[in-house]
């Protein structure tokens, strides 16, 4: 003062005031893809002064309305230290189909400050999780044989591919396995399975795949034809001559029923 009188010396620490939001955001931030998962990475950062709060959670909900918010969430834990700027989350979506929105519930993080984020959403992503399906059909056009088609094949998510591929199993109806490999394995639609037992009772198995590679399966039984035995009415043996002669002589054999090959032995 104006004697020279010196005052006592008293301090005070200031700290930063901070009032800025943590923030979220997503990696993939949308997917159009169909696939059967999905893994996202959630970032939550603080661009104010104190930092994330330590020990993070996240709270999330996978939700088909891009504009209402879920009303329930499930929780992700995280290990952030205190004071960190930012902290990963890693989200996964799994058993649905269609399309789906990421949302991040208000309020999940806040910083050693107390600020805490808004709501958030993220998206479209796709998902796919139903089998496609399918119908298949069998025909007996002769007594060894069975012709296999399939049809209405439908698939509501992902799709089918351009190029399908579509194995061809076969097994009796009595047996309880298939075999592993199947009789056939390309883009026909239809397959004719030869050599089987006249008047047997097959099941036929199709199986084939969409474009987030779920399984499809579709399934029919048929019997072969039974085969009539060969006899005067559906059987005619014809020789060119029949008296003794010095000529060559034609034999003629022809039948009406279908699945027999004809043989004759001369002595």
């Amino acid at each position: 003062n104006n004697t020279s009188n010196v005052g006592s010396t008293k301090s005070q620490s200031v700290t930063w005031i901070d009032k800025n939001a943590p923030t979220i955001s997503a990696n993939p931030s949308s997917a159009s893809t169909y696939t059967k998962t999905k893994s996202v990475t959630v970032t939550a950062k603080d661009t104010g002064t104190s930092g994330l709060a330590a020990s993070q959670s996240l709270k999330y909900a996978w939700s088909t309305s891009s504009t209402t918010a879920p009303s329930s969430f499930s929780t992700v834990s995280g290990s952030n230290s205190a004071g960190a700027t930012s902290a990963n989350f890693t989200v996964s979506g799994s058993g649905l189909t269609g399309t789906y929105y990421l949302w991040i519930q208000a309020g999940s993080i806040k910083d050693r400050a107390t600020n805490t984020n808004a709501v958030a959403h993220f998206g479209p992503y796709n998902f796919d999780n139903t089998n496609p399906t399918a119908t298949v059909s069998i025909t007996a056009r002769a007594s060894k044989t069975l012709t296999a088609q399939i049809s209405n094949v439908n698939d509501v998510g992902s799709g089918m591919p351009t190029t399908r591929t579509y194995n061809y199993f076969i097994k009796k109806a009595s047996a309880s396995t298939y075999p592993t490999t199947a009789s056939y394995s390309g883009p026909n639609t239809s397959y004719q399975f030869t050599n089987l037992d006249h008047n047997t009772s097959y099941t036929v198995r199709v199986t084939f795949t969409d474009n987030a590679s779920n399984p499809g399966s579709a399934t029919a039984t048929q019997s072969t034809v039974q085969v009539p035995a060969l006899n005067s009415s559906n059987t005619t043996f014809k020789l060119s001559e029949t008296k003794i002669t010095n000529k060559n002589i034609t034999v003629t054999i022809s039948t009406t029923v279908s699945g027999y090959t004809l043989q004759y032995r001369i002595g």
